[in-house]
């Protein structure tokens, strides 16, 4: 096989492993993205940009609800932060559904407008820190000193304190509730900080009861909220 097909089959394989569906005729305001969440040095990284894009367009036209299902098992940290602050400038509120959701894909989920973060009964979410990301060149020597504290490494400790934030706002500080209650003071922040890196270091998984107990998500779908759904 040519070096030059090898790289064609290469981009194929990361395209499909990110896809984005086209707004639905009957209601283009929802839209279906599944795979890794690709950072900007892959190929499929147009696939992402194109999503944004459509994200824009659709904001342009109202400021109605766009819903966005999300079944992701993770992704570039860069793109997630990307994808937040993109968010943060749109009009329209995002609502988010997932079957499954986890790292990137989970946070992706859980910064969707507090009050409209739908998960399917069987679905469950997997949160944790960020450990190792394609855009930045340390990384893999990031990954073997691991066991240090997470201050040492600037650029992963500097994704790690957006985590930690993004995840206490989103979940309205209720993660804290999976902790001892001797284990934290709320009024001290570092305190706070640290122990909510804690329990991401160590990975929190919830079901879909226990996300909406932990403040991670709203409702589970039922089928008439799946109806309303697909007519919001």
């Amino acid at each position: 096989m040519t070096e030059k097909k090898t790289e064609e089959m290469e981009e194929m394989m990361a395209e499909e492993a990110f896809s984005v569906s086209a707004p639905v005729p009957k209601n283009k305001r929802l839209i279906s993205i599944a795979g890794t969440i690709p950072g900007c040095n892959t190929p499929a990284y147009w696939l992402f940009e194109k999503f944004l894009w459509t994200l824009i367009n659709l904001d342009k036209e109202s400021a109605d609800p766009i819903t966005l299902f999300i079944n992701s098992y993770g992704g570039d940290m860069d793109s997630l932060l990307y994808f937040y602050d993109f968010t943060t400038m749109l009009k329209s509120p995002i609502y988010t559904v997932t079957n499954n959701a986890e790292s990137a894909g989970a946070m992706m989920f859980i910064l969707g407008t507090k009050g409209y973060r739908y998960m399917f009964p069987s679905a469950h979410l997997l949160i944790h820190d960020c450990q190792i990301t394609a855009s930045c060149p340390d990384c893999e020597e990031s990954k073997k000193q691991k066991d240090k504290t997470w201050k040492e490494n600037r650029l992963i400790a500097s994704y790690n304190r957006r985590l930690v934030s993004l995840t206490d706002k989103c979940t309205g500080g209720k993660i804290l509730k999976l902790l001892p209650d001797n284990l934290i003071k709320e009024s001290n922040q570092e305190e706070r900080d640290l122990a909510i890196f804690t329990l991401l270091e160590e990975e929190i998984v919830l079901t879909a009861e226990e996300a909406i107990k932990y403040g991670a998500a709203d409702y589970i779908i039922t089928p008439k909220i799946f109806d309303k759904l697909q007519r919001t």
